[in-house]
Formats: C-alpha cells, sequence, structure tokens
C-alpha cells in the first residue's frame, strides 16, 4: 500500500498474513528506526508522530519488548475485566460515533 507523500509500506490483514508478520521480527520488526523508508520521509510527514520511534513497549524488541509487556500483563491482571470491557465499549462508540 502507499501511506501519504506515496511512501511504501506494508499492509496485513488476513490472519495467515499478520501471523507470518508477528512472527518475523527479522522480516517484521517492531523498531520503526529499523524501516528503510526514513531516508524518503520528510520532516512534516503527517504519520511522524505515529511511525516516528517512542521508548515503548509498541516499538520494542526482544527482551525489553518482553519486559515492558510483561509490566503491562501484571498490570492488567490486577483489573476487574468486565470494568475494562466498559471503559473499551465507551470509548469506542465515541470514536465511531
Amino acid at each position: 500500500m502507499l501511506l501519504d507523500d506515496d511512501i511504501p509500506a506494508w499492509l496485513a490483514l488476513g490472519y495467515p498474513e499478520v501471523a507470518y508478520v508477528t512472527g518475523h521480527d527479522e522480516e517484521f520488526g517492531r523498531d520503526s528506526r529499523r524501516w528503510h523508508q526514513w531516508e524518503n520521509i520528510p520532516g512534516d510527514w503527517p504519520l511522524l508522530a505515529y511511525a516516528g520511534y517512542q521508548p515503548s513497549v509498541f516499538f520494542a524488541e526482544g527482551e525489553e519488548h518482553r519486559r515492558r509487556a510483561g509490566a503491562l500483563t501484571r498490570a492488567l491482571e490486577a483489573m476487574d475485566m468486565y470494568d475494562v470491557s466498559l471503559v473499551c465499549e465507551s470509548v469506542g462508540r465515541r470514536l465511531t460515533d
């Protein structure tokens, strides 16, 4: 697919495709600093806030990702999932209305 400014990117929609992408970190890593299109990205690119590297679980790989994901898992395990689902549904409705 093409992103803004005709920047090529992968789009995986089907289960087999998503399973392949998430199972091949060497080819489809989380760390956006490895993206080979950065030389084509202008400084005012509208997707920069989303695609630019941030030190978070979303962009972490390997042991760093496992450490951060573990902290999130422990935090979520301490919450009532019914209450979480109510909040998620409420936010989802507001975003789609």
